[in-house]
Parts: structure tokens; C-alpha cells; sequence
């Protein structure tokens, strides 16, 4: 099978991902698998990782998204498999390996930020592996690290403009943050943070009327209610 035969049969794998149709993704992936090497084979491995996180069948996904680590073609798709990683090890409670894979996919998306000048779209990437890492450091218990991963992600944040994307990420970064802070029984900066998250919600969920949002809207205000 040539070369853009299978970069042919990626692309329409993508496409099958991007409507969630993640089985059907799976079978033409596994189809092309033996055909490929090289980078082509990484892109090949990230994905069905990717997929099989989806469809929760964790520890194939893990070991798929290692072979694909030293695999890939450049820097921010490597960045992404080990934020992947990250997010599987926590998944499966291994809350010290996420760390280390979240840290390592930092330094990839700090060596990057700084070569770009500031390129936005990284530092939205780097924002949310700030959050990535706290949340695994919270489930580490390492609470003041945890916050301050948070803060690093809520500064980056900062400086990105309100799309609705970053906003949406925004509120869940509020969310967490009170989470910990409930968790920890500091109930008045809890809800503090709840109401900085409802209150971005609300907003997205008037000018959208997506029901996820709305539904996001709606149990904030309830968890507020019920405990502030």
C-alpha cells in the first residue's frame, strides 16, 4: 500500500473520530497498521490509543500510546501523546506516572512556546496541561503543588481572550479549583470559585443555548445552593 493511500485512510479515520464513530475508526486503522512504518506508523499508533481511551479499554490504550511516543513525526503531536499518556495513567489511578508524563509534555510545550514567540495556540495547549498536571497531582495529594499548577494555567489564561472555547475552560478551571478547596474543607473559597465558574456558564449557556452548558449551569448552581 503506497504512501498516500494510507495517509489517505488516516485522514478518513479522523474524520470517523470527529463524529465519534470511534469503532468504525478502529477497524480501518487496525486494516492499515502492518502497511505502515516511521511516522506514518506513529500517527497510525496515537490514534488508535486515543480511540480505545474513548471506548475505556485503558491499558490497550496505554500501551499503544507508548509505542507511539518515539514514534511521531513532530514536537506537538508528541507534546499531545504524552499529555494522552497523562491522562490514561490518571485514568487508571497511576496518579504519579500522569505527573511525570504531564511534566514531560510541559518541557516539550515550553521549548515550543518559546521557539514560536508566543504562539496562541500553544499556549492554550500549555494552559491546559498546567490543569492536566494538577489534576493528577491531586490525586497524588499534592495539594499545594496542585494549586499552583492551577494558577500557572489560570495566568496563562489570562492572557487569551475570552473565546468560548477558553471560557468553557475557564469555568472547569474554577470548578477545580473550588473542588480542591471543598475537598480540603475551605468552604468559602469553594464556593467562591463555583460561583466564578456558574457565572461562566450562565453566560455561555444564554448566548448558546448548547445543553451541555446549560446542564453544566445548572448543576453549578445547584452544588451552590446546596453548600454555600
Amino acid at each position: 500500500m503506497s504512501r498516500e493511500e494510507i495517509t489517505h485512510i488516516i485522514r478518513k479515520a479522523d474524520s470517523l473520530m470527529g463524529g465519534r464513530r470511534y469503532g468504525e475508526a478502529l477497524e480501518i486503522l487496525n486494516s492499515i497498521e502492518g502497511e505502515a512504518e516511521g511516522p506514518l506508523l506513529g500517527a497510525i499508533l496515537w490514534r488508535k490509543g486515543w480511540i480505545l481511551y474513548n471506548l475505556r479499554r485503558l491499558k490497550e490504550a496505554y500501551e499503544y500510546l507508548r509505542r507511539a511516543k518515539d514514534s511521531v513525526a513532530d514536537a506537538r503531536t508528541r507534546a499531545f501523546v504524552l499529555s494522552a499518556l497523562g491522562i490514561v495513567s490518571h485514568t487508571l489511578k497511576r496518579f504519579s506516572e500522569a505527573v511525570e508524563y504531564h511534566s514531560s509534555a510541559i518541557e516539550l510545550l515550553g521549548e515550543m512556546l518559546a521557539a514560536s514567540g508566543g504562539d496562541p495556540g500553544l499556549m492554550g495547549d500549555m494552559a491546559k496541561e498546567y490543569n492536566n498536571r494538577a489534576n493528577a497531582l491531586v490525586g497524588a495529594g499534592r495539594y499545594d503543588e496542585a494549586f499552583s499548577d492551577y494558577g500557572e494555567a489560570e495566568a496563562i489564561l489570562s492572557l487569551l481572550g475570552d473565546a468560548p472555547g477558553l471560557l468553557r475552560f475557564r469555568a472547569n478551571l474554577h470548578y477545580n479549583v473550588g473542588s480542591l478547596h471543598y475537598y480540603l474543607n475551605d468552604i468559602s473559597s469553594a464556593c467562591d470559585e463555583w460561583r466564578k465558574a456558574h457565572s461562566i456558564y450562565k453566560r455561555l449557556c444564554e448566548d448558546y443555548g448548547d445543553s451541555d452548558l446549560c446542564e453544566g449551569e445548572r448543576k453549578l448552581r445547584s452544588a451552590i445552593e446546596k453548600n454555600c
